[in-house]
């Protein structure tokens, strides 16, 4: 055999050698890249997940509105497809949940309207019609994604007298730690006319949410409100975020003058004030034309 006739087999030795060299480090690369991808996801797994350790507290917050913002959010910034995956499993079950309250939220301001009708018609519901709206607030909360904050220049406070009856001092302690629960300061003292409440006092710039949870919660019909200008001294105030409550519209009477006298309040006006989605501005609408008549 010549050495030219060798020349085609050395040729095809060498294309040999070139792919095996080609697809060796192909072979490589892909599985190199492979390798990486996985290293990189793993990464992001982890990185993730540990920036959602510092957010846990909004996962377990028992809360539903907190939980469903919390977990809309994951379902859908996060970058890691399984993770993602799971966000939307853990989505899908607490929307659940948080239409199951929104349905039964809508049931108690049905049956909110229908007390109200028996309450004008002169039907002894002022109980159930309290406790039911007391349980919407509540709802109101559960779906709430944050409840608005106040500067302690801005807090609402409430001032609650007792009485012998109407208002005892039993009552004015458990009145006290409901609204205490739900974050407003209530100071508790002792009215020195024995007789039964009929009044109440609020304060120009009190919000709506903070004014329908106090009035909710309170144990005996307003008959009166004293007007917003009323004194300090009497139990008044002139910032305008304190609510009076326990106040009886005969005490001191002599001593008022036209400006501070008690100004009657129906059911409908009182009604009208604890009206369920009410907003600040349309609530201390409402409330400076009762107290200016």
């Amino acid at each position: 055999m010549t050495e030219n006739s060798n020349i085609p087999e050395e040729r095809f030795k060498q294309w040999l050698a070139f792919a095996k060299f080609f697809l060796g480090t192909f072979t490589i690369a892909i599985i190199t890249a492979i390798i990486n991808h996985q290293i990189q996801t793993r990464e992001l797994e982890l990185k993730e997940l540990e920036k959602l350790g510092n957010y846990i507290e909004h996962a377990l917050e028992e809360k539903i509105g907190v939980r469903r913002r919390f977990s809309q959010y994951f379902a859908t910034v996060t970058r890691s497809d399984k993770l993602r995956e799971r966000w939307k499993e853990y989505n899908s079950l607490v929307e659940k949940e948080y239409q199951i309250i929104v349905e039964e939220k809508k049931e108690k301001e049905e049956l909110v309207k229908k007390l109200q009708e028996d309450n004008l018609k002169g039907k002894s519901v002022g109980g159930e019609l309290a406790r039911v709206r007391s349980q919407i607030i509540q709802l109101e909360q559960e779906i709430k994604v944050e409840k608005q904050k106040y500067t302690p220049s801005q807090e609402v406070t409430v001032q609650a007298y007792w009485h012998k009856k109407g208002f005892t001092s039993q009552e004015a302690e458990e009145f006290r730690i409901k609204l205490e629960r739900d974050g407003i300061p209530t100071a508790v003292m002792k009215h020195v006319n024995p007789e039964a409440p009929d009044s109440i006092f609020i304060g120009a710039l009190v919000n709506a949410e903070d004014a329908q949870l106090i009035l909710s919660s309170l144990p005996y019909e307003a008959k009166y409100i004293f007007p917003l200008t009323y004194p300090r001294a009497k139990g008044g105030d002139p910032t305008g975020l304190l609510v009076g409550v326990g106040y009886n519209s005969a005490h001191n009477k002599a001593n008022r003058n036209k400006n501070n006298m008690p100004i009657p309040i129906s059911k409908e006006q009182f009604n009208s004030l604890i009206e369920i989605g009410l907003s600040n501005t349309e609530f201390q609408l409402r409330l400076r034309k009762i107290t200016s008549l």
